[in-house]
């Protein structure tokens, strides 16, 4: 009996201090997520108030910010999250639901991995386009430094690798699931041809900064051989750099009991005129994955060493695409322009001019790669009887920029799209900046270039009435502009110097963004130029990044601030601008240096040329 009631008193007290455990934890969960609504809410306040396409996301694809913000919701309160990272997947599913490239969130964070290895899909099924067979690692500072790792046992695996051969699963799961498993992780579910191919990138690039779930370890290939006509397996080392910054546990965040205040502030706070003017249409989170993380990978003839004055002459600085040359070249830029451009003999002798232009973004840089162009377009007038112009994979960057090349390729002024833009009151401080400075200006001083751009007096007119209307916006009440030119920008009139007037090819795909959709869609309205390729990605306004101050790990995220229209009223964004000659590159293109690519865009060229 005594037995009996020790047992009932020991067994009251346990139940005892197992619910009061129960309680103190649901305390602790309860305060977690107050905490993470409080930061939902903070990010849902800027979708409403600093997001111009919203109306237009709500037409289109059926969005709903409020909906979207039920669901992060929902998934705070019903799950169980213990640490940071738990909760930034949830924020970043929020933001990426508006479909919109320009919709960005990074995280601080350092872990990285990745395998210097490109694959290319076609009919849904993936081929490899290129491979660093000689693995060295380069020399970096201790934070981006790769883990510790022999490479040289692998150095006979990865030869086995050929160009061509078809890649059919990644660790035992076929490359299409995990392909389609990385587009719903990491872009929202996009299975747009744009997707897709930003999805083959992360195959291979995986960084946590971009909110991406970082491997480590060994990983395997299945592949089968072009050449030998059989499957084969391959296991490689994930080349991977550590984590410096913790994974924070919720908990202990709460517990700290430090300044949980959240907001989010402009990341480009001081006025600068040539900044005010520029407006970013860059997609930088996706230029970073595009480029592909050969920084750390050295070929093996490279050396650590200080390279000689006679070898840096000869490192070429020009940007290639992935084309091989259209055809035989006669003449060609310097090694030292950044500018690639060339004149080439097609099959009937006659001289095609060619220029690649990868993106629009090159601070500091704009007038000298004006300069280059303009050299260049002399020599094309004067050589050439047409020319193909390369954008494919151009995500972006300045609007001045983009317009000041738009004037090299015509003699007739240019219409350009208008926007509604989203304004906050630093728009209208430098907008109110930006005007008085212009009223200063003396005579001589209204003659020059901004980024490239040149402008004389009846420009500084034009920019000068689009700052009072920012100003006359926000004094009127509303949040979105009428319909406006960028930056008072009506037409974009013929370079003063040199312009390009004979038959105009440009190359574009699902990779062209931003900038990259709007170079061709003023070419096209104009009726300027033959576009030739795939549909763009459809990135459709300008960009504004904000730095964004919290203890949940975000470093910052952007959101599109204008919404375009074209001069036949269609929006860009979503939509894109489609080709007039569609190509789809073959197994031949990826597989054998794009002969049928270049064979079809020779055909177009012919067709033109007079």
């Amino acid at each position: 009996m005594i037995l009996s009631l020790r047992c009932l008193l020991f067994f009251s007290l346990f139940a005892g201090i197992n619910f009061h455990s129960t309680c103190f934890a649901n305390d602790e969960q309860q305060e977690i997520q107050n905490f993470l609504l409080e930061d939902l809410q903070t990010m849902k306040y800027y979708f409403n108030n600093k997001y111009a396409p919203i109306e237009w996301k709500k037409e289109h694809l059926g969005w709903d910010l409020e909906q979207e913000y039920t669901k992060a919701q929902n998934a705070i309160l019903n799950k169980k999250l213990t640490t940071v990272k738990d909760y930034q997947k949830i924020l970043k599913s929020f933001l990426y639901s508006a479909q919109d490239y320009h919709v960005n969130i990074c995280f601080y964070a350092t872990e990285l991995a990745f395998f210097p290895i490109s694959i290319k899909g076609v009919n849904e099924r993936y081929y490899v386009t290129s491979v660093n067979r000689h693995l060295q690692i380069k020399p970096s500072e201790e934070l981006f430094k790769i883990d510790s790792i022999n490479l040289e046992p692998f150095q006979s695996v990865v030869k086995k690798i050929k160009i061509g051969d078809e890649l059919l699963a990644l660790n035992g799961i076929p490359i299409k699931e995990v392909i389609e498993q990385i587009i719903e992780d990491n872009f929202k579910g996009n299975y747009s041809n744009t997707g897709y191919n930003l999805a083959e990138k992360t195959v291979f690039f995986r960084r946590a900064r971009m909110g991406v779930e970082v491997p480590t370890g060994m990983f395997e290939l299945t592949l089968f051989s072009a050449k030998r006509k059989k499957n084969y397996k391959v296991q490689l080392p994930w080349l991977h750099v550590s984590e410096w910054i913790k994974n924070q546990e919720l908990n202990n965040l709460i517990q700290m009991n430090a300044d949980q205040t959240t907001y989010a502030t402009l990341s480009t706070p001081t006025f600068s005129l040539e900044r005010f003017l520029a407006k970013d249409f860059s997609v930088p989170h996706l230029t970073d994955l595009l480029k592909q993380p050969d920084i750390f990978v050295l070929a093996s003839d490279s050396t650590e060493s200080i390279p000689t004055k006679k070898k840096q002459q000869a490192v070429d600085q020009r940007m290639k695409g992935f084309l091989p040359p259209l055809g035989k070249i006669i003449w060609q830029t310097p090694e030292s322009y950044k500018i690639y451009a060339y004149l080439y003999q097609n099959s009937s002798d006659q001289k095609i001019g060619y220029v690649y232009l990868p993106s629009f973004s090159f601070e500091g840089q704009y007038e000298t790669l004006m300069k280059e162009l303009v050299e260049v377009f002399r020599k094309f007038d004067q050589e050439s009887v047409a020319l193909v112009f390369d954008t494919n994979n151009n995500t972006g960057g300045n609007l001045l920029f983009m317009y000041a090349v738009l004037s090299l390729l015509t003699d007739k002024p240019l219409s350009v799209p208008t926007h509604r833009e989203i304004i906050v009151q630093q728009d209208v401080l430098q907008s109110s900046m930006a005007y008085l400075e212009l009223c200063t200006l003396s005579p001589k001083d209204k003659k020059g270039s901004l980024s490239g751009y040149p402008f004389n007096a009846h420009t500084i007119e034009s920019i000068k009435a689009y700052s009072l209307e920012i100003v006359n916006t926000w004094k009127a009440g509303k949040r979105l502009t009428d319909p406006l030119f960028l930056v008072g920008i009506d037409q974009i009139d013929p370079h003063p110097l040199v312009y390009y007037t004979k038959p105009l090819v440009v190359l574009i795909n699902e990779l062209n963004l931003s900038c990259g959709d709007f170079f061709p869609a003023i070419l096209q309205d104009n009726h300027r130029a033959l576009l030739f390729g795939n549909k763009t990605g459809g990135a459709g306004g300008h960009v504004k990044p904000y730095a964004y101050l919290s203890r949940l790990g975000v470093e910052s995220f952007s959101l599109t601030a204008s919404i375009a229209r074209r001069t036949t009223g269609d929006p860009i964004e979503n939509l894109g601008v489609s080709p007039h000659i569609f190509y789809t590159p073959t197994k031949k293109d990826v597989c054998s240096r794009y002969e049928d690519y270049i064979s079809a865009v020779n055909h177009e060229v012919k067709k033109l040329i007079k």
